[in-house]
């Protein structure tokens, strides 16, 4: 595909530009590009041709690019990605046994790794330029509601860690043994603590997480993005110095929670663009339509305007279908 795309680049430039030699022009779409014993083919015989063929594809692309080319600029966060993307695929070939350009020529269509980097930075510029639109439409109010529901200052925390000691072939029967029997000796570790024993003794006693072990359960300061849900629910719920009543249940295990300290939540003005960003991924987690939609309105905002009716006709049947696959998935 990028094959056809450059050829259509090349037939615009040859359409455009006269110099040395003889070349086809767009003066009436009917100079012959080329001839045969029998005729010749058009300027408009190739132009239709590659249009019904490749058009509509081959066309967003070059859409994309002089849009996004000229509203963003080269940056290291760019540059990074690309890098990136180009490592990951030397990685996934070297684990297949196969070469980078043969991963790029059959999943990409690229020849080589200028063009995948071109794919790459097209991509991001997509993803760049839909984000930055959604960013537009967030209004302040939902901002601020994000902000008071979400946003927390750090804390610090000690836990103790209980594992369910279960087995590969055990039956449900077994598991659902094991399972209480984790269950009961963190209920244990907490009448304990209802008791006036202390925490870090006990972590010594019954906690199985070695890691922190050493240092008495601590975990560090963290934030909700750090720990899986069940565990930021619970700890982020308690004041400083509590801790949790009853054990709290993750894929890790059983855990019996201490928070030790809290940092005060962020000023909103220092955290606006984050949740911004966050309120984004919110609109386009689901699936692609809210993606393939923004991109009409980047396009559209443009000031993109089919000449050709045929080509519009494709380019509303293109996204209409993308749409409603993404819709299905």
């Amino acid at each position: 595909m990028k094959k056809i795309f450059k050829i259509l680049l090349i037939c615009t430039l040859l359409f455009s530009f006269t110099g040395c030699g003889k070349v086809a022009t767009l003066k009436n779409g009917e100079d012959a590009i080329l001839t045969l014993n029998d005729g010749g083919i058009s300027a408009n015989d190739l132009y239709n041709e590659l249009k019904d063929t490749y058009g509509v594809s081959a066309l967003m692309e070059l859409i994309d690019k002089t849009i996004l080319n000229a509203k963003y600029e080269s940056d290291d966060e760019e540059k990074d990605y690309i890098k990136q993307q180009v490592n990951s695929v030397k990685q996934m070939a070297s684990q297949q046994g196969t070469t980078f350009e043969s991963i790029i020529q059959s999943y990409y269509g690229c020849e080589n790794q200028s063009e995948f980097e071109e794919l790459v930075q097209l991509s991001y510029r997509r993803e760049k330029a839909v984000v930055d639109y959604l960013k537009k439409d967030i209004k302040d109010s939902d901002v601020e509601k994000y902000y008071k529901e979400n946003i927390f200052g750090d804390i610090r925390a000690k836990h103790i860690l209980i594992k369910v000691d279960t087995l590969d072939g055990m039956t449900s029967e077994e598991q659902e043994a094991k399972d209480k029997e984790a269950k009961n000796k963190a209920l244990e570790v907490i009448k304990k603590l209802d008791n006036g024993e202390k925490f870090d003794d006990l972590v010594k006693e019954y906690t199985d997480d070695e890691d922190t072990k050493k240092d008495n359960g601590d975990l560090g300061w963290f934030n909700t993005d750090k720990m899986v849900s069940e565990f930021t629910d619970a700890a982020f719920a308690l004041k400083k110095g509590e801790y949790t009543k009853t054990p709290v249940k993750t894929t890790y295990g059983y855990h019996i929670i201490l928070k030790t300290d809290e940092k005060d939540k962020p000023e909103l003005k220092n955290v606006k663009t984050d949740i911004q960003e966050a309120l984004v991924e919110e609109k386009l987690a689901d699936n692609n339509v809210t993606y393939y939609r923004t991109l009409e309105k980047v396009r559209d905002e443009a000031g993109l305007k089919f000449e050709d009716d045929e080509l519009r006709k494709q380019y509303e049947s293109y996204m209409y279908n993308l749409i409603i696959n993404a819709q299905k998935s």
